[in-house]
């Protein structure tokens, strides 16, 4: 169990507050990973909660989360007062490591709402090394949290390519998205409604035989809470 202080908590939307926590040690964790935070001195926050890590700065020895407020527990991170101990066990996931034994194919993150925050550190971690294509869509702006980076990120380099619309994904995009992403890793977060339907769509796709949208050589990975399931 290591341990932090809470040193910043801001409200980047009206449900999702961006937290930074200060360690005192490098951390070893991997893009995409997550950790268990709890507030050892705040009544009603000493339970461990997941969270998924949007960005460790090594320099500074920080963590940065993006949390949607939906419960009693994530509720209360806007009043947490500045110096609160924070407790942490992690970090845990495999996605990288599901990313390299993928090795040689581009990858591909369809992402909506926090569900996004696990692809975003990926793409972080990984612009520079892979050919990373992201799609993203949610149900307001303001739910695109990180647009500018991301927008400015894909304009900005030859390896990333990013687009983002309101509104589900419908299924001539997903044909669309697939035809042009052959031999690639697909990797899929967000709320579970959304991910089923895309999931359902993508297997529909891979069934589909003799199509110009046929997916070959393709890997599909769902994110489910805190883990990932392979179609």
């Amino acid at each position: 169990m290591k341990k932090g202080i809470l040193i910043e908590h801001t409200q980047i939307a009206s449900s999702v507050t961006e937290l930074v926590i200060q360690t005192k040690h490098l951390w070893n964790f991997n893009a995409g990973d997550f950790v268990y935070l709890s507030f050892p001195d705040v009544d009603g926050m000493k339970e461990m909660h997941p969270f998924s890590i949007l960005n460790y700065d090594k320099k500074s020895h920080q963590l940065i989360f993006a949390i949607r407020n939906w419960g009693d527990f994530t509720a209360r991170l806007n009043s947490l007062p500045k110096g609160t101990k924070v407790k942490i066990d992690g970090s845990y996931g495999r996605l990288l490591q599901s990313i390299r034994e993928n090795k040689g194919k581009k990858l591909v993150f369809i992402g909506s709402g926090v569900g996004s925050v696990p692809l975003i550190s990926l793409t972080i971690s990984l612009f520079e090394k892979y050919k990373i294509s992201f799609i993203r869509v949610a149900s307001k702006q303001e739910d695109l949290i990180y647009e500018s980076y991301l927008r400015n990120l894909s304009n900005n380099n030859t390896n990333f390519n990013y687009f983002s619309q309101l509104g589900r994904l419908k299924k001539n995009q997903i044909k669309n998205i697939v035809n042009d992403n052959k031999n690639s890793y697909f990797i899929v977060g967000g709320s579970t409604q959304m991910m089923m339907g895309t999931m359902k769509l993508l297997k529909k796709c891979r069934r589909e035989k003799n199509r110009k949208y046929m997916v070959k050589n393709s890997t599909f990975n769902i994110l489910s809470g805190q883990g990932n399931n392979k179609i």
